[in-house]
């Protein structure tokens, strides 16, 4: 799994030099913070054990849309990051609302 793991990651790393031309250490820089925001969107719980890929799939292209929204009309880089925190508080509030209803 770890050789796995670490041969998409190397491809993943040169197909995103390519893409822009170049490379940094700065690369996938708060990248964890999409992905942990696709899951929580998707519906993957924060208490565990709930999630479909299906769910996490459109949790990805929903945060694709508005990352991509979000740098078409010119909102500055550090807004974006904010606002993305925004949507995870705002996901894992009603999560956990919602599993706080069925206690």
């Amino acid at each position: 799994v770890y050789s796995i793991s670490g041969a998409l990651y190397g491809l993943a790393g040169v197909l995103e030099a390519a893409r822009t031309g170049g490379a940094t250490n700065n690369y996938g820089n708060m990248y964890e913070l999409d992905a942990i925001a696709a899951c929580v969107v998707g519906g993957v719980s924060t208490a565990g054990g709930i999630g479909t890929v299906p769910g996490v799939m459109a949790g990805v292209l929903i945060f694709g849309v508005i990352n991509y929204g979000l740098t078409f009309i010119g909102v500055s880089p550090y807004w974006q990051l904010i606002i993305k925190g925004l949507i995870i508080v705002a996901a894992v509030a009603f999560d956990i609302r919602k599993y706080m209803a069925k206690k």
